[in-house]
C-alpha cells in the first residue's frame, strides 16, 4: 500500500471512529500533539527530536525556506514527509546547502481525523576561513572549510552566477571519485568549499547564468611550501605549482603535474609517463584525474585556436595548439604583440619600456609571481651550484645549493608539447619551467614584438637548451616555480 493510500485509509478509519458516539476512549484520544525539541545545527547537518502523542500517523519534512509554498497544507507534510514513531524520536538530516535558511515541519493525525502541526526555522551557517587576498591559486594545508571572493589579482570583481569543482587529481589510477575537496558553493558573494585534508589538486570554476565557465582557480592541497633562497636577491617556493612534495625522497610527489600554456589561467594536468603518439595524448591526465559528472568536461586537444582569451578561459580542459601567420603556438587568435608577451610580466610597450607587476592571469599563489629569467641569476652561476643525481641514461634530478641550503629540482618534467599535445617526461632528463620575460630572436625587425618569444628556465643532463632564460613556444604546457614578491 502506498503512503497516500495509507493516509487516506487512516483518515477513513478516523472518520468512522469519529461517528461512534459511544466510543469515549477514541474520542478522548482525538486531539493529537506534536512538537520539536533539541534542534542542533552542525556544519551542514541538522538534528532534532520529534515528540508526538495521541496520533495514528506522524511525519517530518525539512526543506529550504525559499523552496516552500507560503502555506503548505498539512496533508502535504504527511504525504511527502518521513514517518516517525509515536513518542520521542531523534532525527538527523545531512548534506544541506550552506548559507541557507531551512524549515522543519512536523504533522500528526489522530484516530478522530484531527491534525496537529509544528514548525521551526534554522540557518545553515558555514564557519569558514577566508582567503582575503585574490589569487588564481590557493594553497590549502589542512582540513577545513575555506572560501574566497571571485576577484582578479587587481581586485576587479569576477561576475559569476555559480561555482563548482570540475576536476581533481587522484593518486589512484582511474578512480571513480575524488577526495580532495567537496561542498563547493557560491553564496553571499563568496566561493566556499571543504578541503578534506588529502593532498592533491582540484580546479574550481565560476560559471555565468548560462552555465559557461568565466574563470578557473586551482586549489593546491599540500603541506605549506617553504621559501628557498636561490641567490642573493630572490626567494622561490621549494616546489613547482601543484607538487605535494619538495624532496628527492618524495619521488614523483615533487614532479610537475600541473602545467600551463603561456599566459593562460587554466591548469592543465600532465602525468608521469611519456605520451608518444596521437592516440596517447592526455592518457595520463585521464588516468589520474576525476571529472565532476554533473558537467560535460573532458581533456581535449584542439589543433586550432580559441577565438579570444575569454573563449580559452571558457574551455579550461582544452589544450590549444593553433598556429597563426607569424608564430607557432599562439593558443588564441589575438595578435602576437607586446600585450600578449607581457601576459605574465606586466605592461610591456617595447624592449626598453616595461612595467613589471603581477598580472591578473598570473597562476601563482598570493605573495608570489611567475619569475623573470633574471630572478634565477646568471646561467653560469646557477649551473655551478647544481649537483646531478643519476646519469644521462637514468636522470633523476639536481640539488641546487646556495647559502648552506639545498633545493631539489626533479628532472624529466619537460611538459606538454605544443604541436601534438604529447607529454614529454624523458628527453635527456630535461626540465623546463616558465619565465615571464621575453627572448630576442634577433630577426631583421629587431626591437619589434614579432622578434620575441616567451622564455623558460631550461636544464638537462644532455645540456639541451641549457640556461635560465631560453626561448620557449607559448603553446607548450610547462610548469611554474614561483618567486616571492618582495615589495
Amino acid at each position: 500500500m502506498t503512503r497516500n493510500l495509507l493516509i487516506y485509509a487512516l483518515a477513513g478509519l478516523a472518520f468512522i471512529a469519529s461517528g461512534c458516539g459511544d466510543n469515549e476512549e477514541l474520542q478522548s484520544a482525538a486531539a493529537p500533539e506534536i512538537s520539536l525539541d533539541n534542534i542542533s545545527v552542525e556544519n551542514n547537518s541538522v538534528s532534532f527530536d520529534v515528540i508526538s502523542s495521541n496520533s495514528i500517523y506522524s511525519s517530518y519534512l525539512v526543506a529550504r525556506a525559499d523552496e516552500l509554498p507560503e502555506n503548505m497544507p498539512v496533508e502535504n507534510i504527511l504525504f511527502n514527509g518521513t514517518e516517525v514513531v509515536q513518542g520521542r524520536q531523534r532525527v538527523t538530516v545531512s548534506e544541506l546547502d550552506w548559507d541557507k535558511t531551512y524549515k522543519i515541519q512536523v504533522a500528526a493525525m489522530s484516530y478522530s481525523g484531527e491534525y496537529a502541526t509544528a514548525s521551526e526555522s534554522f540557518f545553515v551557517n558555514l564557519d569558514w576561513q577566508e582567503f582575503a587576498n585574490p589569487a588564481n591559486t590557493y594553497i590549502v594545508s589542512s582540513e577545513g572549510f575555506y572560501g574566497f571572493e571571485p576577484k582578479k589579482i587587481d581586485g576587479t570583481p569576477i561576475r559569476i552566477a555559480s561555482a563548482d569543482w570540475i576536476w581533481a587529481s587522484s593518486d589512484e589510477a582511474f578512480a571513480k571519485k575524488q577526495n580532495i575537496i567537496s561542498d563547493v558553493s557560491y553564496s553571499s558573494g563568496a566561493i566556499k568549499f571543504h578541503a578534506t585534508g588529502n593532498e592533491g589538486n582540484a580546479v574550481i570554476c565560476g560559471f555565468d547564468a548560462g552555465g559557461n565557465v568565466v574563470w578557473s582557480w586551482l586549489i593546491w592541497c599540500t603541506d605549506k611550501p617553504k621559501d628557498v633562497l636561490v641567490n642573493d636577491n630572490t626567494y622561490f617556493l621549494d616546489r613547482v605549482i601543484g607538487a605535494t612534495g619538495a624532496t628527492q625522497e618524495e619521488g614523483r610527489k615533487a614532479w610537475s603535474t600541473i602545467l600551463y600554456q603561456y599566459g593562460r589561467i587554466s591548469p592543465i594536468f600532465g602525468g608521469y609517463e611519456d605520451e608518444w603518439g596521437e592516440t596517447q595524448v592526455f592518457s595520463e591526465a585521464r588516468k589520474y584525474t576525476v571529472f565532476n559528472s554533473a558537467y560535460d568536461f573532458a581533456w581535449t586537444l584542439d589543433n586550432g585556436q580559441a577565438a579570444t582569451r575569454e573563449e580559452a578561459d571558457a574551455h579550461p580542459t582544452t589544450f590549444y595548439t593553433g598556429v597563426d601567420n607569424k608564430k607557432d603556438g599562439v593558443w588564441y587568435s589575438g595578435p602576437w604583440n607586446w600585450e600578449f608577451l607581457g601576459s605574465w610580466y606586466g605592461t610591456v610597450r617595447s624592449w626598453d619600456d616595461r612595467d613589471r607587476f603581477k598580472t591578473n592571469v598570473d597562476p601563482c599563489p598570493y605573495g608570489y609571481r611567475v619569475p623573470a629569467g633574471s630572478d634565477w641569476g646568471k646561467t653560469a652561476d646557477f649551473e655551478s651550484r647544481m649537483e646531478k643525481v643519476g646519469t644521462t641514461d637514468d636522470p633523476i634530478g639536481w640539488y641546487y645549493a646556495f647559502n648552506g641550503e639545498k633545493s631539489w629540482f626533479p628532472c624529466g618534467n619537460s611538459g606538454r608539447i605544443c604541436y601534438s599535445g604529447e607529454l614529454a617526461r624523458g628527453f635527456g632528463g630535461i626540465t623546463f619551467l616558465w619565465n615571464s620575460t621575453m627572448f630576442n630572436l634577433g630577426d631583421a625587425d629587431f626591437g619589434k614584438a614579432a622578434d620575441a618569444y616567451p622564455t623558460r628556465w631550461s636544464f638537462g643532463f644532455e645540456g639541451i637548451g641549457y640556461g635560465v632564460e631560453t626561448p620557449a613556444n607559448p603553446g607548450f604546457g610547462l610548469a611554474v616555480r614561483c618567486v616571492r614578491i618582495d615589495e
